[in-house]
């Protein structure tokens, strides 16, 4: 009888999709680290595609079908394990900072310019309503203001152009 080395299963893209682990794994021989195969599963939680998926890797690992789902059952343990810590963390997670004001927010860091400027004309745009107070005069942006003497809008008498 010969010795039959066993095998560790490496998730490359396996994640949980309402209470299913889907996604590939690569397969390595444990003393040694030598890559073997990958081998992908629609879900590795239902008995069908893991035996499906386990019997993929008899194949082209040379393994005992023993030997290969004792890989396949701890790589679904570390899994379970990985997710129901994320899911606490997300629990412990402190809440939400609130909304200081109902004004849409504008992020900028990480997209393209264009889309940080549409952006924040939509927030302009969002931000005038329902009673203008920015406007498009002369292709410049003109804003409405309180006046401070009357605690009122100020009315200017020249024309604002046409509301943002």
């Amino acid at each position: 009888m010969s010795f039959e080395s066993p095998i560790v299963l490496k998730p490359l893209s396996v994640f949980s999709a309402n209470g299913r682990l889907e996604g590939t794994v690569a397969a390595y021989e444990q003393d040694t680290m030598r890559y073997l195969v990958e081998v992908h599963s629609p879900n590795w939680s239902a008995v069908k595609s893991r035996q499906v998926a386990i019997d993929e890797l008899v194949r082209w690992t040379e393994r005992s079908e023993e030997t290969v789902a004792k890989a396949v059952n701890e790589m679904m343990r570390q899994a379970r394990g990985a997710e129901a810590k994320s899911r606490e963390a997300e629990l412990n997670a402190p809440p939400p900072i609130q909304k200081l004001h109902e004004l849409p927010a504008v992020y900028v860091v990480g997209q393209p310019m264009r889309e940080s400027v549409d952006s924040c004309w939509n927030a302009i745009k969002a931000a005038n309503r329902p009673e203008p107070i920015f406007f498009n005069r002369n292709g410049e942006m003109a804003e409405l203001r309180q006046n401070d003497e009357k605690c009122k809008r100020r009315r200017e008498t020249v024309p604002l152009g046409r509301p943002i």
